[in-house]
């Protein structure tokens, strides 16, 4: 059996690597959905959120949220 770990994430960029860091090794699958616009109330800055979990070999999903 397979074991996987799903993640939501707009604007993580300080809190994602620490985040993906501390998954055990026995996660076989990575996957991080990143909101291609801010959650109600976050401020729509651009960060490099889908860029530090590609870069620890995550796959990276970007959704289309509504307004």
């Amino acid at each position: 059996m397979k074991i996987g770990l799903y993640t939501i994430a707009f604007n993580e960029e300080r809190f994602i690597s620490p985040f993906l860091d501390h998954i055990p090794d026995w996660v076989d699958e990575k996957i991080v959905l990143v909101s291609s616009r801010p959650w109600q109330g976050e401020p729509d800055l651009p960060d490099r959120t889908d860029e530090i979990a590609r870069e620890k070999g995550v796959t990276v999903v970007c959704i289309v949220t509504g307004k």
